[in-house]
């Protein structure tokens, strides 16, 4: 977890350096307190009815270095991105980080620039993957499909989310046969269990690769969620319902 730490503190403090072009860094009131997001709309995004991507960022990472990984795949396709920051550094929690905080920000975002409320989708690398599992199940009539990139279910535990779901969520997990922190037992298990379950799978194991999100291997990662999540939408635009 210290590697995972000291590497991703290393890229925020690169993309801070360089932040990219048209992205900007938004505050969203929650309960009181206000938390930091990054909010991308490019140009090719329709006036009206454009899909919005939700970015989630490793243990440790930070919204602007996934917002900035994704700015091309946004402007070839039109995605509006956002990206907010988990309220501790060492990971997501239910609760604090969402599903209420995440589904409220994009849903404000959705309506600022008249997204398609039915073409809300959720990714999420390392710890943020396995929140965006979880966010999908606990909020699976507000997201229309999430794809995660090293991670998965390690824990019996994390399960118990597929009880909430009131909606078979598509989802697609794309992870590196050398991951160093995802052993591929968990993942055959996480595709397992959630396909018995009923959940569209779609799984993409990656000869050679290993756990993180660089700029070398973020084009591929991309090109292969993307292409899964483009063509899924729900039957209605969603109203949001927390879990709780």
């Amino acid at each position: 977890m210290r590697t995972i730490l000291t590497w991703a503190a290393a890229l925020v403090l690169w993309s801070g350096a360089a932040a990219a072009a048209g992205v900007v860094p938004e505050t969203f009131s929650d309960g009181g307190t206000d938390r930091r997001f990054y909010l991308y709309v490019p140009d090719t995004a329709k006036a009206e009815g454009a899909p919005l991507l939700v970015l989630l960022h490793g243990s440790g990472g930070e919204g602007s270095w996934m917002i900035r990984l994704w700015q091309a795949d946004a402007d070839r396709e039109g995605i509006i991105l956002v990206a907010p920051n988990s309220l501790h550094e060492d990971g997501w929690r239910i609760g604090p980080d969402g599903p209420a905080l995440v589904c409220a920000m994009a849903d404000d975002v959705a309506g600022r620039y008249r997204a398609d409320r039915r073409r809300i989708y959720l990714f999420g690398q390392s710890g943020g993957a396995v929140f965006a599992l979880h966010l999908a199940m606990l909020e699976s009539r507000f997201f229309a499909a999430a794809a995660v990139h090293a991670g998965a279910f390690r824990d019996d535990r994390d399960f118990n989310a597929l009880a909430y779901a009131t909606r078979k969520t598509p989802l697609a997990i794309v992870i590196g046969d050398k991951d160093e922190y995802f052993e591929m037992s968990s993942v055959h298990n996480t595709q397992q269990v959630l396909e018995r379950a009923g959940f569209p799978m779609s799984v993409t194991i990656v000869p050679g690769m290993h756990h993180f999100y660089t700029a070398k291997v973020a084009p591929g990662v991309n090109a292969t969620v993307w292409d899964f999540l483009k063509g899924k939408a729900l039957d209605d635009a969603p109203a949001y319902v927390a879990y709780h």
